[in-house]
Parts: C-alpha cells; structure tokens; sequence
C-alpha cells in the first residue's frame, strides 16, 4: 500500500518521536520528491546505509515498518517500594 504525500506530511507533523520523525522526513524526501538518498543523508546528517536499512523496511512494511521494534533485553527494574512490599510478604508467609 502506498501512502499518499499529504497523509506522509499529516503524519510527519503530528509524530511526537523524534526518530520515527526523521525516518518520515526521509520517506517523503526520497519516495515522494524524488531526491536522492545520497543527498537527503548529508541533509539530515545520516549514513547512506542508515537510510537504506529504513527505506527498505517502509517498502516492507509500509508506515508501521518506521517504528522500533521491540528488543529483548534487560527486565526493567522494579520500584524500591514494590521490591520492599515483596520481599515482606514472603517474610510473613515463612512465618
């Protein structure tokens, strides 16, 4: 499915991620206005294969394929608080 230029630049205005912004900008650059990638990197300060990594997954993906994936990784750690909470309940139910 293609995407027209007016809803690139509706969704280029009203991203609040600051990636996903410029992986935007570089679609309606290159796809719509016909530019280069060469010359859109130097504009946006990007390498050549950065720009090609994101071009390839829109022509995947379409607009979802501008977004990051989600990563393994690390579990995020707990709060203090619910960390002390369980750490006392397990106290209680050994007693």
């Amino acid at each position: 499915m293609t995407v027209s230029r007016g809803r690139l630049v509706e969704l280029y205005r009203k991203e609040s991620n600051a990636k996903v912004k410029e992986r935007l900008l570089l679609v309606i650059r290159v796809v719509d206005e016909g530019k280069l990638p060469a010359h859109v990197v130097k504009e946006i300060h990007r390498s050549k294969p950065w720009a090609c990594y994101w071009l390839e997954r829109y022509s995947k993906e379409d607009i979802k394929g501008l977004r990051d994936k989600p990563r393994s990784g690390r579990i995020a750690r707990i709060p203090l608080e619910v960390s002390t909470r369980i750490k006392k309940t397990l106290r209680e139910s050994r007693q």
